[in-house]
């Protein structure tokens, strides 16, 4: 009889030979608090740990437990509770200037921990390249969450197009319009002078200094040399009877 008794309370934990052994319950989720009381009431002791970051537990609750759930340990056993710092964050690379390859952009934003994302939008723009990366979402520098997308917008083209005027000085007529044309400009009209310094049929001004920027297809004036001015012989027909007319007078 008297050993029936004592196996009653020795199952019940009443009565042992070592200590009692409990089963860690589950705080995962929980408030510092509940969780606090929940291993108490189980017997258990409990100890902060460092907060960890988590993807799937919200700021300030339990993410992870050490010993784990249904383990059993003995009674007064601490269990060490990490509360979740909420998800990961990094710092997003910078991005801007960089040419747009869909393969290199994927890559410089994983070693982060971001994505790139699928719809990629086309700007012109003055400051960039065609093909660059004018700008991010986020920007950069910007501390975002693991696994955030990062949308960019590639340069298409240059807002107003310029270019520059060629050097047409000296050149001939036909030389001139072919060196506009080349560099995305249009000539005007030619205006014809005469000049002792440019051979006839040469330019001898033009409207814009060589390396100015204009707008593409924009029209540049020129003006043409006709070569000196005539002189006329004192010899000629003409000029003699100008001259004796002159004396009679």
């Amino acid at each position: 009889m008297a050993g029936i008794v004592v196996g009653a309370l020795y199952a019940s934990g009443k009565l042992h030979f070592g200590k009692k052994q409990v089963s860690v319950p589950n705080v995962t989720d929980l408030t510092y608090s509940e969780a606090k009381e929940t291993l108490e009431d189980a017997g258990l002791k409990v100890e902060r740990g460092e907060k960890v970051d988590s993807d799937d537990v919200k700021e300030g609750r339990v993410a992870r437990q050490d010993p784990q759930y249904r383990e059993t340990v003995d009674e007064g056993t601490t269990v060490t509770i990490n509360m979740s710092a909420g998800k990961a964050t990094a710092s997003v690379p910078n991005l801007v200037g960089r040419p747009y390859d869909e393969d290199s952009i994927k890559a410089l934003l994983s070693k982060s921990g971001f994505r790139l994302d699928r719809v990629v939008k086309y700007e012109k723009s003055d400051k960039y390249e065609k093909g660059q990366i004018i700008s991010q979402s986020p920007e950069a520098d910007e501390v975002s969450e693991k696994g955030a997308t990062v949308s960019v917008v590639v340069c298409s083209g240059k807002k107003t197009e310029k270019v520059s005027v060629p050097a047409l000085i000296g050149q001939p007529l036909e030389k001139a319009k072919t060196l506009l044309k080349q560099s995305g400009l249009v000539l005007g009209t030619p205006y014809y002078e005469e000049n002792n310094v440019y051979e006839k049929g040469t330019v001898m001004w033009q409207q814009y200094d060589a390396g100015t920027k204009l707008k593409k297809n924009s029209t540049v004036n020129i003006k043409i040399s006709k070569g000196s001015p005539k002189t006329e012989d004192p010899g000629s027909p003409e000029n003699k009877n100008r001259n004796e007319e002159d004396d009679e007078d």
